[in-house]
């Protein structure tokens, strides 16, 4: 994932230095996501970039683009900006489970031996992390433990 992303941001740079400005935007944010992904495997002991780190990442860019937009909803202009750099995290985002597909991942840790809320989400994280929302993760648990 690491690779893709570095690809597409020399393609981006090469694109904006013939001319092509509309790739100035893809450049400058996937030149930034590099550095903070870079930074994650830095910090946790000098390790190599793994794909968690980027998903990390693009998550936590993807959060702070949606509250920007919001923020920034009354000008049009720095709204689309905004959308445009959302768009181009998600393509790099592998596709998330959705509520049915937690339910499965959730009964399945259960039929394994989870028999609490700990230790179904660490099941989930070990082998689905990155993948879904925590939020809906825990709600599904807890609708199916009761």
């Amino acid at each position: 994932m690491y690779q893709e992303i570095k690809t597409n941001w020399m393609d981006a740079r090469k694109r904006v230095a013939a001319g092509e400005h509309t790739y100035s935007i893809k450049s400058t944010l996937l030149n930034t996501l590099i550095a903070d992904i870079e930074k994650k495997a830095k910090d946790d002991g000098q390790r190599q970039v793994n794909d968690q780190d980027c998903i990390a990442s693009i998550k936590k860019f993807l959060k702070n683009t949606e509250e920007t937009i919001k923020i920034l909803e009354a000008d049009n202009k720095e709204a689309l900006l905004q959308r445009r750099e959302l768009n181009i995290l998600k393509d790099f985002l592998p596709s998330q489970m959705n509520e049915e597909d937690i339910k499965a991942a959730v009964t399945s840790a259960i039929a394994d031996g989870a028999s609490n809320m700990g230790a179904i989400m660490k099941s989930l994280k070990e082998k689905y992390s990155g993948l879904y929302d925590g939020k809906i993760a825990s709600e599904v648990a807890k609708k199916l433990l009761q």
